[in-house]
């Protein structure tokens, strides 16, 4: 996994080419966690498959439909946080109810929700994974950690799988 965001493990534009050229050279694709249209950039540069993973909203479907009307070989990866959660999950109240939906990238609105939904069944992801993150929410020792008043940088990040299931399908 490559990063591009997270900056204490992000690499630079130049380590990403060296991975890509890597890649390249061996037949592999990279993955990449990214929040900007660069990695697309990069890996055409190399001409290098890549896989975008926790794509969430409406634009990052939209460079991905332009990059593969280009002829370019780049994959995505959507979770079902996205398909079951949306903003108005993460509360408004102090409840702490929204430490449910703290996972990169949030949750979206209704109608990037809707976006996801629709590239699922137009075949656009290449991946449908559940980002399994183990913390239990009612549990001191997870979510909870930091106490219920935490700010958001002490939450930890992961959602757990919606229905109680771990789901993986790769197309």
């Amino acid at each position: 996994m490559l990063y591009m965001t997270y900056k204490d493990i992000k690499l630079d534009y130049r380590q990403i080419l060296q991975v890509l050229d890597v890649a390249h050279r061996d037949d592999a694709m990279v993955m990449i966690h990214t929040e900007n249209t660069d990695a697309i950039t990069l890996a055409e540069l190399i001409d290098a498959p890549i896989l975008i993973v926790h794509m969430s909203g409406a634009e990052s479907i939209e460079q991905i439909r332009w990059t593969r009307g280009k002829g370019l070989n780049v994959n995505a990866l959507t979770c079902p946080q996205y398909l079951f959660s949306n903003q108005d999950d993460l509360g408004t109240d102090d409840s702490f109810h929204g430490a449910r939906c703290v996972c990169s990238l949030p949750p979206r609105d209704k109608a990037n929700q809707q976006v996801i939904w629709d590239a699922l069944a137009d075949g656009l992801f290449t991946v449908f994974f559940s980002d399994y993150a183990p913390f239990n929410y009612d549990n001191p020792a997870g979510k909870h950690v930091g106490g219920k008043k935490a700010p958001f940088a002490y939450i930890p990040n992961g959602s757990p799988p919606h229905e109680g299931t771990l789901v993986a399908f790769v197309f």
